[in-house]
């Protein structure tokens, strides 16, 4: 059989496979009379619609009613279907599948996950404890805490070796630290910048807010790769608006709620004799400060590598067609590949690239492409341009080409939407026919 990973956190699901990412979908829904719009595309539209769109039903997954209408779906865990649909849908994937689960989820959540992904087109083997592979990918280490975002909350998860398996001993979540609060802040912040140094408000209007949350992918990636300052803009009807937003001012903002999170570490870590190393899942390790914050040692794990090594170190004897979905709370530090998995999980992973080449010329991700009607293309650092045809930018740990126009094709296949980039993928537009290439450049 084959077997894939459906890792369930709602900052972005991403489903697994041996070559690494199928596709990624963020928790949130769009719902506008009876149409229905899932991940990405209901993200960038979440601040146009507010009142259209919502992001707890993972978060709150559940049966009780929902208090305010929303398309036809009766509950949260209608609409965690709806968004199963949607991935395998969009994947082509209707496999066997392990569910990473976060620690967070109730045992009512987790019996409700199990009836609901049964009625989907994927077929559970199992449920697994999300932080678990996170000291599998570091060996030599023999206790470690996992940090990993969510929408509405971050997750501590305290892990153990014992008797050659590593458990999970304890978590804690910090409620007020998630993503969606975090971006909030920052997008303050740079809300802030624009007041201060032109007297424009980009919160006056629904469309430049927007502009400023799809803009912030982009800002953290610049903050990560080392640059002490970005600059926003808001293209207005008559004019270029920019503001420039300094690391320090993002950091103070931020520094409230990485307070209350050192504060729940240290709850985690009492009555712990041993010094403990942390980690931080890649979603995580792209708040800025954070893991200066809480000291990391290492600073993230991608996560590919946590799925391939969540199937490695799977029992053999699972399997899909069992009565009841196990859910593991302890995996074997001997790694070996289960049934079906077979050699091909010992292949390297595919390498992400770092530059877009077209003509002869390298341009470093993240980019953003127009295309005249001669076939010329022009590369551009933002992808705010309406005119951009697709962009390229990280996300988790892992590159994402943006479509923005239909007859896009990645390594010949046709894709739609957020897609999974590596180096060595060709990207060709149909028309006008062109063709560029992603590469990694090794310093």
């Amino acid at each position: 059989m084959s077997l894939a990973v459906l890792d369930l956190n709602d900052h972005e699901l991403g489903l697994y496979d041996n070559s690494g990412l199928i596709i990624a979908s963020p928790g949130y829904v769009l719902a506008q009379g009876k149409q229905t719009v899932f991940g990405q595309n209901a993200v960038q539209q979440s601040r146009l619609h507010p009142v259209s769109v919502n992001n707890e039903f993972w978060y709150r997954l559940g049966m009780t009613p929902l208090s305010r209408p929303l398309a036809n779906f009766r509950h949260y865990a209608d609409i965690a279907y709806g968004h199963l649909l949607h991935l395998a849908e969009q994947s082509d994937y209707k496999g066997d599948v392990v569910l990473s689960v976060p620690a967070s989820f109730s045992r009512e959540q987790l019996a409700i996950l199990s009836g609901v992904i049964r009625h989907s087109p994927f077929k559970p083997v199992a449920m697994v404890d999300a932080a678990l592979a996170s000291l599998l990918a570091l060996p030599g280490l023999d206790q470690l805490v996992y940090v990993d975002l969510q929408l509405h909350q971050l997750s501590l998860t305290r892990l153990t070796i014992k008797d050659e398996q590593v458990r999970r001993d304890a978590f804690i979540t910090v409620s007020g630290a998630g993503w969606i609060h975090l971006a909030n802040t920052i997008v303050q912040v740079v809300t802030d910048a624009f007041v201060t140094q032109s007297r424009f408000n980009p919160q006056h209007r629904a469309d430049w807010e927007q502009s400023l949350y799809n803009q912030l992918p982009d800002w953290l990636q610049q903050f990560k790769l080392g640059q002490s300052e970005i600059v926003a803009q808001i293209q207005t009807e008559n004019s270029l608006v920019q503001a420039r937003v300094s690391l320090n001012d993002v950091l103070e903002a931020l520094g409230s709620a990485f307070h209350k999170i050192s504060q729940q570490l240290e709850q985690l870590m009492q009555n712990q004799d041993a010094a403990c190393d942390i980690t931080l899942s890649a979603r995580a390790a792209m708040i800025p400060g954070l893991q200066s914050c809480l000291q990391a040692s290492v600073h993230s794990v991608p996560g590919e590598q946590l799925a391939m090594l969540c199937l490695q170190a799977l029992p053999q004897s699972l399997s899909s067609s069992a009565e009841a979905i196990p859910m593991l709370t302890a995996l074997t530090l001997k790694v070996s590949a289960p049934v079906g998995i077979g050699a091909t999980l010992q292949q390297p992973l595919k390498r992400q690239p770092t530059h877009l080449l077209w003509q002869a010329q390298a341009w470093p991700l993240p980019v953003a492409v127009k295309v005249d009607t001669d076939g010329q293309c022009e590369i551009l650092e933002s992808s705010d341009d309406a005119d951009v045809v697709f962009s390229i930018r990280e996300k988790d740990g892992q590159a994402q080409l943006l479509t923005r126009q239909p007859d896009i094709r990645v390594a010949g296949k046709l894709v739609n939407g957020s897609h999974p980039v590596y180096a060595g993928d060709n990207i060709r537009l149909g028309s006008p026919a062109v063709e560029l290439h992603c590469i990694r450049v090794i310093s």
